[in-house]
C-alpha cells in the first residue's frame, strides 16, 4: 500500500522534467506546473495543487525568501495557500517552518543524495573544464579550494587523469588528509607561490576564499561551484576569468540528478510510512 499516490512538480531545471518522468513511469499521478520541457497540466497553480499529497520544489527551491525558482517565478504564499493542509513538500535547501501548515522536507540535508549530488558535480566541474581551458587537464596544475564532498571527489577525478592537484582548505585535519592522499595542500587564503602557477583553479567553498589583491594574480579560468554567495569577496566584480557554476548536476547529468531526487524521496516516504505503522 503506497501512503502517497498524487505529487505535484514545480518549476526548476531538466532534473524536474526527468524526475516528473520517472515518477510517471513507476506509476504516480504527477501534476505539473512551469516544469521545463513539459506543457502545464492544469492552467491554474491551485488546480495543479488542490489534489496533492506531495510536492516537490526545485534544487534549490528558492529564488529569495517569497519566490520559488521557476520561469516566472512562483509567489511561495500562493503555493502555501493552494496546498491541502498536511502535503509533504520537498525542496533544496529548504528554510525552516517556510510551509509550517505541512510537513516540510529538506533533501539537501540528505547525506546519500548530498554524497551522489557532489559526485555528479565533480563530473560536471571536468566537463565544464574541458571546454573552457585551451589545454589538456593531463599535466595540468590545478587547485581546488575546499576538501568536503566535492573537493574529495573533484580531487581524486582529477588526480586519476594525471593532474598535479593542490588542495586549499582550512582545517588542519583536512591538510593533513590532502597530504596523506598525495595531494598538495595550501591554507585557503594563504596560497603558496601565489595563483599565477595554477592553469585552472575549482573553488567550492561558499565564502569569500581569495582577496582582491589576489584575485589580481589570476592567470587562469577560476570554476565556482559554490552555492550562493559563492567565493568572491562582497562587493568585488567578478574577474574576466571568473566563471560561476552552480547546479552542475542539472546541467550536465539531469537525467541521473532526478533518479537520485526520485530514489531520496520515495525513500523518505517509505521510511515515514514505516514509522507511523511501527511507532
Amino acid at each position: 500500500m503506497q501512503l502517497i499516490q498524487n505529487f505535484a512538480i514545480l518549476g526548476g531545471d531538466r532534473r524536474q522534467f526527468y524526475l516528473a518522468q520517472q515518477l510517471m513511469r513507476a506509476g504516480f499521478s504527477v501534476a505539473c506546473h512551469q516544469v521545463p520541457g513539459l506543457d502545464d497540466t492544469h492552467a491554474v497553480l491551485y488546480d495543479a495543487l488542490r489534489q496533492a499529497e506531495a510536492v516537490i520544489l526545485p534544487m534549490p527551491a528558492l529564488l529569495d525568501v517569497g519566490r520559488i525558482r521557476s520561469a516566472q517565478p512562483l509567489p511561495v504564499e500562493a503555493v502555501r495557500q493552494s496546498l491541502p493542509r498536511g502535503t509533504r513538500v520537498f525542496g533544496g535547501l529548504l528554510p525552516e517552518g517556510l510551509f509550517p501548515e505541512h510537513i516540510q522536507y529538506n533533501y539537501a540535508r540528505d547525506e546519500g543524495l548530498a554524497m551522489q549530488n557532489a559526485a555528479l558535480t565533480a563530473e560536471g566541474a571536468l566537463a565544464l573544464a574541458l571546454t573552457e581551458l585551451p589545454c589538456a587537464l593531463s599535466g595540468s596544475r590545478v587547485l581546488v579550494i575546499g576538501f568536503g564532498r566535492i573537493g574529495t571527489f573533484l580531487a581524486e577525478k582529477l588526480q586519476k587523469l594525471g593532474v598535479s592537484v593542490t588542495i586549499a582548505c582550512r582545517k588542519q585535519a583536512d591538510l593533513g588528509r590532502a597530504s596523506a592522499c598525495g595531494y598538495g595542500a595550501v591554507r585557503t587564503g594563504c596560497y603558496e607561490r601565489g595563483l599565477a602557477q595554477y592553469d585552472c583553479i575549482f573553488n567550492t567553498v561558499p565564502a569569500p576564499v581569495f582577496t582582491p589583491a589576489q584575485l589580481e594574480q589570476l592567470r587562469c579560468p577560476v570554476f565556482d561551484l559554490a552555492s550562493a554567495p559563492g567565493g568572491l569577496p562582497e562587493g568585488t566584480p567578478a574577474p574576466e576569468l571568473w566563471h560561476p557554476a552552480p547546479g552542475l548536476p542539472g546541467r550536465f547529468a539531469p537525467e541521473s540528478a532526478a533518479r537520485i531526487l526520485k530514489e531520496t524521496i520515495l525513500r523518505t516516504l517509505s521510511e515515514e510510512q514505516e514509522a507511523l505503522w511501527n511507532p
